[in-house]
């Protein structure tokens, strides 16, 4: 871990001091109600919370960035399925509480339409193939939480989608809970908020009165590693990777030199190698031009040879609309010309 990093865990961490007040109301930020109870208690405590790191920052940074594309790709996929009429996400960034009684669970939505809750989170591969199989727990009480907020608020919606982007790629899913089982979702999820809420706080309070600490006796989990209490939960945590930042680097011995510098000599050998095959495309790219020769050979070197592929693109929606009786006239054929080199025929 680099150095820099240690220092940014020495500045913003400090030994736990837990607020000796009890809780008898409590706000949680809707974009954590689905975290880890410990690390709501440490909050709410007042226990010192690292800030997420350069790399956490980007992240996040980037999916604002990707919530745009979303958000157009969305209104695009759904243009005219609403009485024919066009679909706009509104609300955006619209501030939603839900109240429950003494405590609050207070956060912003992405946006609604006229009819759905809209949340949008940029995913990994793996997690993008997992919205296959339904949602993550922790999205899914923060949607419910946000769907129960804009009820209590009067606006009438009667389904919650989320919109998951894999990362940095146009490629979308969507997964939406609606009618009966949208309302039926929503009584299980405020159930399962307040039990999650009435945890969290007797924890607080527990540990305010100082009947019980933070501190885990077991191992962290893997889900612990990037969690900015992780400190309060795994004091030794603290030590080892401060350890792990200071640690002196061993000298390069004459072999590890060798080794290094073979893998430098080798890296520019591949960065010269892609120029020079990319300088020989640009070479016969006269091929391409109508009237160009189809094949160019080179006995005992290769040869260069011009290929041809037709796809179909069929439009999905036209197919959709005349229920499938002409699928041969939804399509159109899109021809695409490329050259293909092979060396040592």
């Amino acid at each position: 871990m680099p150095t820099s990093q240690c220092t940014r865990h020495e500045d913003a961490w400090r030994p736990p001091r837990p607020s000796s007040k009890l809780r008898e109301t409590m706000d949680i930020r809707g974009s954590e109600i689905g975290l880890c109870k410990f690390y709501l208690a440490a909050k709410a405590l007042g226990m010192s919370i690292e800030p997420p790191g350069g790399f956490l920052r980007t992240i996040f940074e980037s999916g604002k960035k990707q919530e745009e594309g979303a958000i157009a790709w969305l209104e695009s996929e759904w243009e005219g399925e609403v009485d024919l009429q066009p679909v706009r996400v509104v609300d955006r960034q619209r501030e939603v509480v839900l109240d429950l009684g003494e405590d609050r669970i207070v956060g912003h939505i992405d946006g609604r339409t006229e009819n759905s809750l809209i949340e949008i989170k940029a995913m990994s591969q793996e997690r993008f193939a997992g919205l296959a199989k339904g949602v993550e727990e922790a999205i899914d009480l923060q949607m419910a939480a946000y769907a129960l907020g804009l009820l209590a608020a009067g606006v009438d919606i009667c389904s919650a989608v989320l919109v998951g982007k894999l990362w940095e790629q146009e490629e979308y899913r969507t997964h939406e809970d609606c009618g009966d089982s949208f309302y039926y979702w929503l009584d299980i999820r405020r159930e399962d908020i307040e039990r999650k809420v009435a945890e969290v706080k007797e924890l607080v309070n527990m540990v305010a009165q100082g009947k019980a600490t933070l501190e885990q006796p077991n191992s962290p989990r893997s889900e612990c590693r990037d969690c900015g209490a992780r400190f309060n939960c795994y004091p030794a945590l603290l030590e080892k990777e401060r350890a792990m930042a200071l640690e002196i680097a061993k000298p390069a011995d004459e072999q590890d030199q060798k080794a290094l510098e073979d893998y430098a000599r080798g890296a520019e050998l591949v960065k010269e190698g892609e120029a020079l095959k990319k300088a020989a495309q640009e070479h016969f790219a006269y091929m391409l031009a109508e009237g160009g020769p189809r094949k160019v050979e080179a006995k005992g070197l290769g040869n260069v040879t011009r290929t041809e592929t037709v796809r179909k693109k069929y439009d999905y929606k036209l197919i959709e609309k005349l229920a499938g009786e002409k699928w041969p006239e939804c399509y159109e054929e899109e021809t695409s010309t490329s050259l293909r080199i092979t060396v040592g025929k």
